[in-house]
This record gives structure tokens, C-alpha cells and sequence, in this order.
């Protein structure tokens, strides 16, 4: 169901409107959809990613390959009844497009700050005609989608501002946030690390929200070739905080198992 009513003017905050290949607000405000399908909502600062091409392009492979399948079709299980959904931070829109394609019913946003991965989501989400999820670049700290515009807000290993999805949510949204539990990929660890910490689980309480419910979704992953094995270290944050020596351990390295952990949190707006 592809309907895109809910995108705001970063600049006046008036609705926007599409005529053509373009979109506008009653103040002349105007904002072309580049060539990829996505439109550049980001006012104000440049456009930039806390990934570097690399790690994008790893994570890329390695999600299209369907590892973490089942932490998307664990979340899809939260997707509201109707209405629309955004993807926050949604980087080159793996996440996003599966719920597109689970739910043709409803209406999709995705946003990033980076024009790169925004390019790449929404690049991908095109082979979806029947429901291709709307992508925009926008800063987390002023995201233009209308006050009570949305219905659910997906959130996965992202920043948080709690203060916007309050304002984006509907009375009744929900905030679905996935995050690393406490044994995710540990055994990668293990591998390389000679005292390998486990992760601290995200227990943040968050402004503007109530915890209704807490799922996990675990699943134990065979890896079977290197070049998988160098794709799942590089799209992690480890892959910055591991010394060249540490990191060369999984040089070689061709089959692994691994625990892939992630705790989902359901928070819904308080009263």
C-alpha cells in the first residue's frame, strides 16, 4: 500500500505535496527525488554515516544473505494492524524492505543520515512493485514525518531520540527497538579475543515511553566460508576496537558457529 502523506517541509514544517518528480510545500519550498527513488530531506549539516563504505557494504552482503532473517520476522511480528510504519535510522534498508514485502498492507517510511545508504535502500526497495517502502535522508534529531503520523517505529541497533518518535507516534504506537543481547557473537569473540567480554544488555529506561514487553530472538548461525565470517566482523563495531594482529585471527578462519542474540524491547507512549 504505497500512500505518502506523512512527510512534513524540514524547513516550515508545512505539509508536502508530489507533483511529478518533485516534492512542495505551500511555502515554495521544493525537494527533487534523486535518481535512486530516495528524497533528501536533511537540512542544516551535511550528510554523513557513522559507517564507513566498508562496513556498509559488509553489513550489505552479509544480511542479503539471510542470517539475521529470523530477527526480522521476529520483529514483523509486532507490525501494527494498519496504517504506516517508519524504519528509524534504517540504513541500506534490509529491515525495511522485508516488512515491506511481509506486509503489503501497510505503508513504509525509512530514513538515514546518509545519502549513501539511503541510495541503497531505496535502490532495493524498488524490485518491491507492489509496496516499496518511501526512503528520505533526515537527521534523527528533526525527522519530518507529521506529530501522530505513524503507527509503529522500528528501531534496530540505532541511536535513539525519544523525544521525536514520541512526537511522530500515534496514541496508541508502539516503539520496537532490537538491540545486542548478551551472547551475541560471542564465540567471534572468543576467536579473537584473549579475555572476550560478553555485551552489557541494553536496559535503558527511555524518556516519553513505558516498557510493555521484552522478547528475545536467538538463533545459532553455521558459517561456512571466510569471506561471510570477514563480512560479520567488519559490519560490527568491533571491527574499529580489534587491534590488526586480533583481527588477522580470522584470516584463515573458514567455518564458524555462532550465537546471534538480540533483545526487542516494546516501549508504548506514556499517558
Amino acid at each position: 500500500m504505497i500512500i505518502i502523506d506523512a512527510l512534513i517541509c524540514p524547513v516550515c514544517g508545512d505539509k508536502l505535496i508530489k507533483k511529478g518528480k518533485s516534492f512542495f510545500c505551500e511555502n515554495g519550498h521544493c525537494f527533487d527525488i534523486a535518481k535512486e527513488g530516495y528524497l533528501n530531506l536533511l537540512t542544516g549539516s551535511k550528510s554523513g554515516s557513522g559507517d564507513s563504505p566498508e562496513m556498509a557494504k559488509a553489513r550489505k552482503r552479509f544480511l542479503e544473505k539471510g542470517y539475521y532473517s529470523f530477527l526480522a520476522e521476529k520483529m514483523s511480528c509486532f507490525l501494527p494492524d494498519d496504517g504506516v510504519v517508519c524504519d528509524a535510522c534504517c540504513g541500506e534498508g534490509y529491515y525495511t524492505n522485508y516488512f515491506a514485502r511481509k506486509r503489503a498492507d501497510l505503508s513504509f517510511y525509512g530514513f538515514d543520515l546518509s545519502k549513501k545508504m539511503t541510495a541503497l535502500a531505496a535502490k532495493s526497495g524498488r524490485l518491491n512493485k507492489a509496496n516499496p517502502p518511501f526512503y528520505f535522508v533526515s537527521n534523527i534529531s528533526s525527522v519530518p514525518l507529521a506529530s501522530n503520523s505513524v503507527n509503529s517505529i522500528m528501531h534496530i541497533c540505532a541511536p535513539v531520540n525519544a523525544g521525536e518518535f514520541s512526537r511522530m507516534l500515534s496514541g496508541n504506537g508502539l516503539f520496537i527497538s532490537a538491540m545486542p543481547g548478551k551472547e551475541h557473537l560471542i564465540e567471534l569473540k572468543e576467536r579473537i579475543y584473549s579475555s572476550p567480554r560478553k555485551n552489557d544488555p541494553d536496559k535503558r529506561n527511555i524518556d516519553f515511553f513505558r516498557l510493555k514487553d521484552i522478547v528475545t530472538a536467538e538463533k545459532k548461525i553455521k558459517i561456512d566460508n571466510n569471506e561471510d565470517i570477514i563480512d560479520l566482523f567488519s559490519m560490527t563495531p568491533y571491527r574499529y576496537k580489534t587491534s590488526k594482529q586480533d583481527a588477522e585471527k580470522l584470516k584463515y578462519l573458514d567455518s564458524i558457529e555462532v550465537t546471534a542474540q538480540f533483545v526487542i524491547r516494546i516501549f508504548e507512549k506514556e499517558k
